[in-house]
């Protein structure tokens, strides 16, 4: 059974999460705050990672069905069709079984869930291509 201490700090992880991701991302040391530290942990894990994985297989797979069904690609779904060889890239270093950095799984997942980025608007401060960049780099 786990201490109060250890489910508080569960608890602390799990509401704080995208901030936990952002200042992982950012470079942060992961082992300078315990939140932190479980944070990156959680990121590091083989599920973890195959979820991010899924999810941005998933959005490829569905531009890629509207690009075989004949429609205009444009916005967001011509920008993943453009970024297919980035973004299996990421897919497949999520997938594999080599150890990676923590900052890089935030990166992506901060990638997915980003409603004022790339996967969501067009015109997004920053491209597709520069996010994914970043994230297989910090892998």
């Amino acid at each position: 059974m786990d201490s109060p201490e250890c489910t508080l700090l569960r608890m602390t992880v799990c509401l704080r999460q995208r901030v936990l991701d952002r200042e992982i991302a950012s470079g942060l040391p992961v082992d300078e705050t315990r939140p932190r530290a479980l944070r990156a942990s959680q990121l590091s894990s083989r599920l973890e990672q195959r979820a991010i994985a899924a999810c941005l297989q998933t959005l490829l797979d569905r531009a890629e069905a509207e690009a075989d069904d004949g429609r205009a690609l444009t916005g967001v779904r011509g920008a993943l069709i453009a970024s297919r060889y980035a973004i299996c890239t990421l897919i497949d270093r999520l997938r594999s079984e080599s150890v990676v950095d923590a900052r890089g799984v935030a990166l992506a997942q901060l990638l997915i869930e980003d409603r004022d980025g790339p996967l969501f608007h067009p015109l997004a401060k920053r491209s597709l291509d520069e996010r994914l960049a970043d994230a297989i780099g910090a892998l």
